[in-house]
Protein backbone atom coordinates (compact mmCIF):
# COMPACT_ATOMS: atom_id res chain seq x y z
CA UNK A 1 0.00 0.00 0.00
CA UNK A 2 1.32 3.28 -0.51
CA UNK A 3 1.74 5.23 2.75
CA UNK A 4 2.82 8.75 3.43
CA UNK A 5 4.39 9.51 6.65
CA UNK A 6 3.23 12.61 7.07
CA UNK A 7 -0.36 11.15 7.19
CA UNK A 8 0.59 8.08 9.68
CA UNK A 9 1.83 10.74 12.19
CA UNK A 10 -1.72 13.25 11.42
CA UNK A 11 -3.11 9.74 13.08
CA UNK A 12 -0.43 9.50 16.31
CA UNK A 13 -0.80 11.64 19.32
CA UNK A 14 3.44 11.39 18.69
CA UNK A 15 5.02 11.22 15.46
CA UNK A 16 7.66 8.69 14.62
CA UNK A 17 10.39 8.93 12.46
CA UNK A 18 10.76 7.01 8.85
CA UNK A 19 13.16 4.01 10.53
CA UNK A 20 10.46 3.90 13.49
CA UNK A 21 7.67 3.33 11.27
CA UNK A 22 9.60 0.76 9.17
CA UNK A 23 11.07 -1.33 12.23
CA UNK A 24 7.07 -1.17 13.78
CA UNK A 25 5.70 -1.71 10.62
CA UNK A 26 8.26 -4.68 9.60
CA UNK A 27 7.72 -6.47 12.75
CA UNK A 28 3.55 -6.43 12.95
CA UNK A 29 4.32 -8.25 9.96
CA UNK A 30 3.89 -5.67 7.10
CA UNK A 31 7.69 -4.98 5.25
CA UNK A 32 8.08 -2.74 3.26
CA UNK A 33 9.15 -2.60 -0.26
CA UNK A 34 10.61 0.53 -0.72
CA UNK A 35 10.94 4.08 0.62
CA UNK A 36 11.75 7.27 -0.90
CA UNK A 37 11.79 10.66 0.46
CA UNK A 38 9.44 12.97 -1.26
CA UNK A 39 9.51 17.18 0.07
CA UNK A 40 8.88 16.82 3.39
CA UNK A 41 7.09 13.82 3.54
CA UNK A 42 8.51 10.19 2.88
CA UNK A 43 6.67 7.73 0.52
CA UNK A 44 6.29 4.11 1.83
CA UNK A 45 5.12 1.04 -0.01
CA UNK A 46 4.09 -1.34 2.66
CA UNK A 47 3.27 -4.94 1.54
CA UNK A 48 -0.26 -6.17 2.98
CA UNK A 49 -0.72 -9.47 3.19
CA UNK A 50 -4.43 -10.46 1.22
CA UNK A 51 -6.13 -11.50 5.00
CA UNK A 52 -5.09 -7.97 6.50
CA UNK A 53 -7.51 -5.77 4.52
CA UNK A 54 -8.31 -3.92 8.05
CA UNK A 55 -4.68 -2.27 7.09
CA UNK A 56 -5.23 -1.43 3.74
CA UNK A 57 -5.38 2.25 5.33
CA UNK A 58 -3.55 4.69 7.05
CA UNK A 59 -5.87 4.39 10.55
CA UNK A 60 -4.78 0.87 10.10
CA UNK A 61 -1.07 0.91 9.72
CA UNK A 62 -1.11 4.22 12.48
CA UNK A 63 -3.50 1.61 14.93
CA UNK A 64 -0.31 -1.00 14.20
CA UNK A 65 2.62 1.74 14.52
CA UNK A 66 0.81 3.10 18.07
CA UNK A 67 0.53 -0.72 19.46
CA UNK A 68 4.25 -1.39 18.48
CA UNK A 69 5.31 1.78 19.60
CA UNK A 70 3.32 2.59 22.72
CA UNK A 71 1.61 5.21 20.74
CA UNK A 72 -1.97 6.01 20.51
CA UNK A 73 -3.88 6.72 17.94
CA UNK A 74 -5.30 9.90 17.24
CA UNK A 75 -8.92 10.55 15.24
CA UNK A 76 -11.53 12.75 15.65
CA UNK A 77 -15.35 11.96 15.52
CA UNK A 78 -17.26 13.42 12.78
CA UNK A 79 -19.50 15.81 13.29
CA UNK A 80 -23.25 16.06 13.11
CA UNK A 81 -23.87 17.99 10.18
CA UNK A 82 -27.60 19.43 10.35
CA UNK A 83 -29.43 18.76 7.57
CA UNK A 84 -32.74 20.09 4.99
CA UNK A 85 -35.14 17.69 3.80
CA UNK A 86 -35.26 13.49 3.83
CA UNK A 87 -33.26 11.97 1.89
CA UNK A 88 -35.52 9.26 0.61
CA UNK A 89 -37.35 12.00 -0.84
CA UNK A 90 -34.13 13.02 -2.89
CA UNK A 91 -32.94 9.90 -4.09
CA UNK A 92 -34.46 5.93 -4.29
CA UNK A 93 -32.17 3.40 -3.31
CA UNK A 94 -33.06 -0.20 -3.98
CA UNK A 95 -30.77 -3.68 -3.39
CA UNK A 96 -31.83 -6.43 -5.92
CA UNK A 97 -28.41 -8.25 -5.06
CA UNK A 98 -27.95 -8.43 -1.52
CA UNK A 99 -26.02 -11.92 -1.68
CA UNK A 100 -22.99 -9.69 -3.87
CA UNK A 101 -23.74 -5.99 -2.20
CA UNK A 102 -24.36 -6.89 1.98
CA UNK A 103 -24.37 -3.25 2.46
CA UNK A 104 -25.54 0.21 0.46
CA UNK A 105 -25.37 3.19 1.67
CA UNK A 106 -26.01 6.80 0.33
CA UNK A 107 -26.56 10.18 1.17
CA UNK A 108 -27.63 13.95 -0.58
CA UNK A 109 -25.75 16.96 -0.62
CA UNK A 110 -27.61 19.58 -2.53
CA UNK A 111 -25.93 22.97 -3.41
CA UNK A 112 -22.11 21.70 -3.57
CA UNK A 113 -19.70 23.89 -5.05
CA UNK A 114 -17.27 22.12 -7.17
CA UNK A 115 -13.50 23.59 -7.28
CA UNK A 116 -9.82 22.51 -6.50
CA UNK A 117 -9.07 21.43 -2.98
CA UNK A 118 -7.46 22.92 -0.23
CA UNK A 119 -3.81 22.74 -0.22
CA UNK A 120 -3.65 19.84 2.83
CA UNK A 121 -5.56 17.46 0.87
CA UNK A 122 -3.53 18.00 -2.55
CA UNK A 123 -0.34 17.16 -0.75
CA UNK A 124 -1.43 13.88 1.37
CA UNK A 125 -2.75 12.63 -1.91
CA UNK A 126 0.34 13.34 -3.93
CA UNK A 127 1.92 11.70 -0.80
CA UNK A 128 0.57 8.08 -2.01
CA UNK A 129 0.75 9.17 -6.12
CA UNK A 130 -3.01 10.07 -6.03
CA UNK A 131 -3.71 13.16 -8.63
CA UNK A 132 -5.92 15.57 -6.96
CA UNK A 133 -9.23 16.05 -9.27
CA UNK A 134 -12.05 18.40 -7.67
CA UNK A 135 -12.34 18.82 -3.81
CA UNK A 136 -16.04 16.78 -4.03
CA UNK A 137 -14.13 13.59 -5.59
CA UNK A 138 -10.84 14.13 -3.96
CA UNK A 139 -13.03 13.47 -0.45
CA UNK A 140 -13.70 9.34 -1.74
CA UNK A 141 -9.99 9.16 -2.19
CA UNK A 142 -9.42 10.64 0.96
CA UNK A 143 -11.61 8.47 2.98
CA UNK A 144 -10.36 5.24 0.76
CA UNK A 145 -6.63 6.04 2.01
CA UNK A 146 -7.16 7.47 5.39
CA UNK A 147 -10.17 4.77 6.35
CA UNK A 148 -10.02 1.70 3.77
CA UNK A 149 -13.70 2.48 2.49
CA UNK A 150 -13.83 3.45 -1.03
CA UNK A 151 -16.81 5.60 -2.28
CA UNK A 152 -18.20 7.07 -4.82
CA UNK A 153 -20.60 10.50 -5.97
CA UNK A 154 -22.47 10.85 -8.39
CA UNK A 155 -24.02 13.33 -9.78
CA UNK A 156 -27.72 13.80 -8.76
CA UNK A 157 -29.21 15.66 -12.21
CA UNK A 158 -27.69 12.75 -13.73
CA UNK A 159 -29.10 9.73 -12.33
CA UNK A 160 -32.39 9.34 -14.07
CA UNK A 161 -35.32 8.43 -12.11
CA UNK A 162 -33.63 9.76 -9.27
CA UNK A 163 -32.72 5.95 -8.83
CA UNK A 164 -29.91 3.91 -7.59
CA UNK A 165 -30.60 0.13 -8.00
CA UNK A 166 -27.71 -2.56 -7.76
CA UNK A 167 -28.42 -5.04 -9.61
CA UNK A 168 -27.01 -8.03 -11.84
CA UNK A 169 -26.18 -6.40 -15.09
CA UNK A 170 -27.69 -7.75 -18.48
CA UNK A 171 -25.84 -9.58 -20.70
CA UNK A 172 -24.20 -7.29 -23.56
CA UNK A 173 -25.10 -4.30 -21.45
CA UNK A 174 -23.30 -0.87 -22.15
CA UNK A 175 -21.36 1.32 -19.51
CA UNK A 176 -19.16 4.01 -20.59
CA UNK A 177 -16.10 4.23 -17.63
CA UNK A 178 -14.66 6.56 -15.88
CA UNK A 179 -11.50 6.12 -18.56
CA UNK A 180 -13.27 6.87 -21.70
CA UNK A 181 -13.87 3.11 -22.68
CA UNK A 182 -17.15 1.58 -23.01
CA UNK A 183 -17.43 -1.96 -21.63
CA UNK A 184 -19.84 -5.03 -22.94
CA UNK A 185 -21.23 -6.53 -19.49
CA UNK A 186 -21.73 -10.13 -18.61
CA UNK A 187 -24.83 -11.26 -16.43
CA UNK A 188 -21.91 -12.44 -13.43
CA UNK A 189 -20.94 -8.79 -13.11
CA UNK A 190 -22.93 -6.55 -10.94
CA UNK A 191 -23.62 -2.53 -11.60
CA UNK A 192 -24.93 0.29 -9.83
CA UNK A 193 -27.98 1.65 -11.93
CA UNK A 194 -30.15 4.57 -12.11
CA UNK A 195 -33.50 4.00 -13.62
CA UNK A 196 -32.46 2.90 -17.04
CA UNK A 197 -28.83 2.49 -17.09
CA UNK A 198 -25.70 1.33 -15.47
CA UNK A 199 -23.86 3.92 -13.79
CA UNK A 200 -21.14 2.09 -12.63
CA UNK A 201 -19.19 -1.17 -12.50
CA UNK A 202 -19.61 -1.99 -8.51
CA UNK A 203 -16.73 -1.91 -6.62
CA UNK A 204 -14.09 -1.28 -9.76
CA UNK A 205 -14.95 1.68 -11.69
CA UNK A 206 -17.60 4.41 -12.00
CA UNK A 207 -19.37 5.48 -14.72
CA UNK A 208 -18.61 9.15 -16.98
CA UNK A 209 -22.45 9.31 -17.80
CA UNK A 210 -23.23 9.97 -13.69
CA UNK A 211 -19.40 11.95 -13.48
CA UNK A 212 -18.96 14.56 -11.44
CA UNK A 213 -18.05 18.03 -12.72
CA UNK A 214 -17.76 21.88 -12.91
CA UNK A 215 -21.42 22.15 -13.19
CA UNK A 216 -22.12 19.20 -10.72
CA UNK A 217 -24.89 20.65 -7.65
CA UNK A 218 -26.03 18.08 -6.00
CA UNK A 219 -24.58 15.02 -5.34
CA UNK A 220 -24.70 11.39 -4.05
CA UNK A 221 -22.63 9.64 -1.67
CA UNK A 222 -22.04 6.09 -1.71
CA UNK A 223 -19.77 3.41 0.78
CA UNK A 224 -20.68 0.14 0.41
CA UNK A 225 -19.29 -3.33 0.24
CA UNK A 226 -18.96 -6.02 -2.18
CA UNK A 227 -18.84 -10.09 -2.35
CA UNK A 228 -14.81 -10.13 -3.00
CA UNK A 229 -14.83 -13.06 -5.92
CA UNK A 230 -17.61 -10.43 -8.18
CA UNK A 231 -14.99 -7.57 -7.55
CA UNK A 232 -11.66 -10.10 -8.66
CA UNK A 233 -13.87 -11.18 -11.40
CA UNK A 234 -15.12 -8.05 -12.85
CA UNK A 235 -12.13 -6.24 -12.29
CA UNK A 236 -9.82 -9.28 -14.00
CA UNK A 237 -12.18 -9.80 -17.15
CA UNK A 238 -12.29 -6.24 -18.22
CA UNK A 239 -8.64 -5.25 -17.19
CA UNK A 240 -9.38 -2.77 -14.67
CA UNK A 241 -7.29 -2.33 -11.45
CA UNK A 242 -8.39 0.45 -9.31
CA UNK A 243 -7.50 1.40 -5.78
CA UNK A 244 -11.28 0.42 -5.20
CA UNK A 245 -11.21 -3.48 -6.66
CA UNK A 246 -7.88 -3.62 -4.34
CA UNK A 247 -9.22 -3.02 -1.69
CA UNK A 248 -13.13 -4.83 -2.24
CA UNK A 249 -11.28 -7.82 -3.52
CA UNK A 250 -9.66 -8.05 0.47
CA UNK A 251 -12.93 -7.28 2.05
CA UNK A 252 -13.85 -4.08 3.42
CA UNK A 253 -16.14 -4.02 6.87
CA UNK A 254 -19.42 -3.68 6.50
CA UNK A 255 -19.55 -2.63 10.45
CA UNK A 256 -18.73 0.88 9.91
CA UNK A 257 -19.86 1.31 6.29
CA UNK A 258 -22.44 4.34 7.58
CA UNK A 259 -19.38 5.92 10.26
CA UNK A 260 -17.04 5.59 7.41
CA UNK A 261 -19.91 7.98 5.15
CA UNK A 262 -20.58 10.33 7.95
CA UNK A 263 -16.90 11.07 8.17
CA UNK A 264 -16.91 11.54 3.94
CA UNK A 265 -19.91 13.81 4.32
CA UNK A 266 -18.22 15.74 7.22
CA UNK A 267 -15.86 16.73 4.79
CA UNK A 268 -17.03 16.99 1.54
CA UNK A 269 -19.47 19.85 3.45
CA UNK A 270 -16.25 21.28 5.01
CA UNK A 271 -14.56 21.51 1.17
CA UNK A 272 -17.74 22.07 -0.88
CA UNK A 273 -19.99 23.68 1.01
CA UNK A 274 -23.89 22.56 0.22
CA UNK A 275 -26.73 21.02 2.96
CA UNK A 276 -27.24 17.71 2.70
CA UNK A 277 -30.43 16.18 3.43
CA UNK A 278 -31.70 14.51 6.85
CA UNK A 279 -30.75 10.60 7.36
CA UNK A 280 -28.81 7.70 4.94
CA UNK A 281 -30.47 4.98 2.61
CA UNK A 282 -29.23 2.15 3.98
CA UNK A 283 -30.18 -1.42 2.09
CA UNK A 284 -28.62 -4.80 2.20
CA UNK A 285 -28.56 -7.58 4.66
CA UNK A 286 -29.00 -7.57 8.71
CA UNK A 287 -24.94 -7.16 9.42
CA UNK A 288 -23.67 -10.40 11.33
CA UNK A 289 -23.10 -10.09 15.58
CA UNK A 290 -20.10 -9.03 16.88
CA UNK A 291 -18.09 -12.34 17.95
CA UNK A 292 -16.86 -13.16 20.90
CA UNK A 293 -13.57 -14.52 21.60
CA UNK A 294 -12.40 -15.63 25.11
CA UNK A 295 -9.00 -15.14 26.10
CA UNK A 296 -6.67 -16.82 29.38
CA UNK A 297 -3.86 -13.90 28.51
CA UNK A 298 -1.91 -16.54 31.25
CA UNK A 299 -2.52 -19.25 29.01
CA UNK A 300 -1.25 -17.00 25.94
CA UNK A 301 1.73 -16.26 27.71
CA UNK A 302 2.47 -19.77 28.65
CA UNK A 303 2.64 -20.45 24.94
CA UNK A 304 4.31 -17.95 23.36
CA UNK A 305 6.82 -17.42 26.27
CA UNK A 306 6.41 -13.81 26.14
CA UNK A 307 4.59 -11.53 28.82
CA UNK A 308 1.97 -9.21 27.34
Amino acid sequence: MNTSLNWLNRLLDRPVTVDEAEHALTHAGFPLESREPRGGDWFMDVEITSNRGDCLSHVGLAREVAASTGRRLVVREAPAIPGTGRVGDALRLENRASEACPRFTARVVRGVKVGPSPKWLVDLLEAVGQRSINNVVDVTNWLNFEWGHPSHVFDLAKLRGGSLVVRWAHEGEKLRTLDGKERTLKADELVVADAERATSLAGVIGGSESEVGPGTRDVVLEVATWDPLVVRRAARRHGVRTDASYRFERGVCAHDLEDASARALALLVELAGGTPCEGVLVEGRPLPPAREVAVRPARTCSIIGVEI
